[in-house]
Formats: C-alpha cells, structure tokens, sequence
C-alpha cells in the first residue's frame, strides 16, 4: 500500500473528480520520491503538503502507522529501495487481474481504465 501510494508523485487532484485540486508534489511529471519527501515535510511540519500542494485524508493516514511510517521515511531517504518495491507491488497489481492495454472498460463518463504492461 505505501510503495504503490508513492505513485502519488505524478500528477494531480482534480475539483470535479474527487474534490480536491492540486497536485502532491513540485513537479508532478517527475517520477521521484518526493511525495514521500512531501510527507515527512508534513510530518515535522504542520501536516500540511506546501503552497498549491495537496495531500488526502489517505496520505497522511500512511503516518498514522508505524509500520506505514518506517516506510515513509525510508523511501524519503532511498529512492532506489521505494522503485524497487514499487516496481514488485505494481507488477502484482497488475499480474492480480487489473485489465492490460489491450482490454478495457467503459465507466460512467464514457472513459476508459487502463492498465500499464
């Protein structure tokens, strides 16, 4: 959950969708570990993600556990441990029955999810 939460580092909220607006991160098209960077910012700080930043009720909920916070704290520190695990927890979304580029399905607003290979 924390390492597949970091893909949190690329782009943003949208009002009309969830209702929030902004994006995690300085540089939302930035595959980086800063969304964990954000959050230990908001942890010292005042829970709060910067000027123009968001971060949800879910986000902050990783802090709430010690477990969830170690890894935090360790992908702030270690990007190449957070792409690692985020490479084994994606590949396992996907390989669990999460649909490939070449099946779809229609949601409500006539858009379709994907899945990347």
């Amino acid at each position: 959950i924390v390492a597949l939460s970091g893909a949190h580092t690329v782009g943003a909220c949208h009002q009309e969708i969830s209702g929030y607006d902004g994006a995690w991160t300085d540089q939302p098209h930035v595959f980086d570990n800063s969304y964990f960077k954000k959050l230990v910012e908001a942890e010292k700080g005042t829970g709060k993600a910067g000027e123009g930043k968001v971060l949800l009720p879910s986000d902050l909920a990783l802090l709430q556990d010690s477990v969830f916070r170690s890894l935090v704290h360790l992908y702030a520190a270690d990007q190449a441990a957070w792409f690692e695990d985020f490479s084994a927890a994606f590949e396992a979304v996907c390989n669990f029955g999460v649909l490939s580029r070449t099946q779809t399905v229609a949601r409500p607003e006539d858009e379709y999810l994907q899945c990347l290979e």
